[in-house]
């Protein structure tokens, strides 16, 4: 999308009354900041929306400081916000693909083929992750942190062999996305 088309929708710094109400900033702004959302992302535009959304929260959790700033200013605020919940879950999606292989490869399982996690986006990864109840979710990425099942198990308040289950769980949840995305369900 041409620069040109974000800037001609969003609101400006012109002598215009600014907004009264965040509601009133809200349906002005909004469309421009999905636009340059679904824009700079290059993402769904599930995920765009999601993005706008999260930085119109922080705008409208910050609307006394923001309330007699210009629109222009109050767009300019809620795109930064945006900009940077996009990379954070960027980032994030990268480490979980990183992170994949070594959540559940043991010497007593067979590993997983390189190829098959190479070959998935960040964001795949993430969701095969993600796709784990949230228990054993977080038991994965504790234990991987090198927290040992008693240390989980305290601050889950559950006991070491809860955590052990979930962990073999976890591991058989990931084996089979990881399979079905190997056998064809990629891509």
């Amino acid at each position: 999308m041409a620069q040109d088309t974000v800037s001609q929708a969003r609101p400006d710094d012109s002598d215009a009354e600014p907004c009264a109400d965040f509601e009133t900033f809200y349906k002005k702004a909004a469309p421009a900041l999905l636009r340059h959302a679904a824009s700079i992302t290059n993402s769904s535009r599930e995920k765009a929306q999601e993005y706008m959304q999260e930085a119109m929260l922080v705008v409208w959790k910050h609307w006394s400081e923001l309330e007699h700033r210009s629109d222009g200013e109050r767009y300019r605020f809620a795109q930064t916000v945006m900009i940077r919940v996009a990379y954070r879950a960027s980032e994030r999606a990268a480490r979980y693909k990183r992170l994949l292989p070594k959540l559940w490869n043991r010497s007593d399982e067979p590993a997983v083929e390189d190829g098959v996690v190479a070959n998935l986006t960040a964001d795949e990864a993430l969701a095969v992750i993600n796709s784990l109840p949230g228990q054993q979710r977080i038991v994965m990425v504790l234990m991987y942190d090198g927290c040992t099942a008693a240390d989980v198990g305290k601050i889950l308040g559950i006991s070491p062999s809860t955590v052990r289950s979930h962990l073999s769980q976890a591991r058989r949840e990931l084996r089979k996305a990881l399979d079905h995305l190997q056998g064809g369900g990629h891509g």
